[in-house]
């Protein structure tokens, strides 16, 4: 009966180490090095949207990988950003602001796409312009 525990263990461990690898390759958010941060309170508009993810080797791929900044309450986007490619490990997405965000409640909604083994990620935060 113990041998029989003894492979269930072993089978669970090998289960959860194979969900945990397969995680690590998901592109995730560096809110530290994120610009604006999640949840800032701006005092003025700022003039970009960046976003840095942690991601392998590799980076993301750059025609996949995006996000919005939307205007709450009449849901207008006003941003689309893409992979920057002037850096060279593709980890960064970008979007330029060509006009000043009125004040107001702002979206954004990110999907990365890792290159090396095609980990998915997507989520949103939002910040506000007094």
């Amino acid at each position: 009966m113990s041998k029989r525990w003894y492979g269930l263990a072993l089978g669970c461990v090998l289960v959860c180490a194979l969900v945990v690898s397969l995680a690590v390759g998901h592109p995730r958010l560096r809110v530290a090095d994120t610009v604006p941060a999640p949840g800032a309170l701006l005092s003025e508009s700022p003039k970009e949207v960046k976003l840095v993810f942690s991601v392998e080797p590799g980076g993301l791929i750059p025609d996949q990988s995006l996000f919005w900044v939307v205007r709450q309450g009449p849901d207008e986007v006003v941003a689309v950003g893409r992979v920057d490619l002037t850096v060279a490990d593709r980890n960064v997405m970008r979007a330029e602001l060509k006009e000043r965000l009125v004040p107001g409640v702002y979206l954004v909604k990110w999907v990365a796409i890792s290159l090396q083994d095609k980990g998915f990620a997507e989520g949103s935060y939002s910040f506000a312009v007094r």
